[in-house]
């Protein structure tokens, strides 16, 4: 959930900035080969984040650069079978455990190539623990994605 600000000019440059809250579930474990899990680690938590971006755009592409900084918080955090997890995923428990909140740093270039109403998108990002550089996450991520825009939609 969240809002924003977004300010385009005639040349097709564009600036957006936006800031919202998330909330999710993360589960990490070792299944087993019936598929049921060996160890599993729970854990609840809440992101808020602002997010400049910086673009431009024409018919058929747009490119932007933006920048989320971002506080994320675990509010719970509970597992089982603990015993069974190898020495360096219980060492990346603790540290969730013993850090639940953290800030980061979420640069990102996004590319969306298409039709005014229809474009295939794809986002290219990093992100670094500020708070606790050695925390366990992915530091690089892509997504892909379809992108519908309704605005583009108008009846003549």
């Amino acid at each position: 959930m969240g809002g924003g600000y977004f300010r385009a000019n005639k040349s097709g440059f564009i600036f957006e900035s936006y800031g919202g809250v998330g909330f999710g579930n993360a589960r990490t474990g070792s299944a087993t080969l019936l598929g049921s899990f060996g160890w599993h680690n729970d854990a609840n938590f809440m992101k808020y984040y602002v997010q400049p971006s910086f673009g431009y755009k024409t018919n058929v592409l747009e490119l932007a650069i933006s920048w989320r900084l971002a506080a994320l918080d675990f509010t719970s955090i509970s597992g089982s079978g603990l015993s069974n997890a190898n020495a360096e995923e219980l060492a990346a428990i603790q540290m969730i455990q013993s850090n639940p909140a953290s800030f980061l740093s979420e640069p990102a270039v996004t590319a969306r190539l298409g039709f005014k109403v229809f474009k295939i998108q794809a986002q290219w990002g990093w992100s670094s623990n500020l708070s606790h550089p050695n925390y366990p996450q992915a530091h690089e991520y892509l997504n892909l994605g379809l992108f519908f825009s309704i605005d583009g939609i108008k009846k003549e």
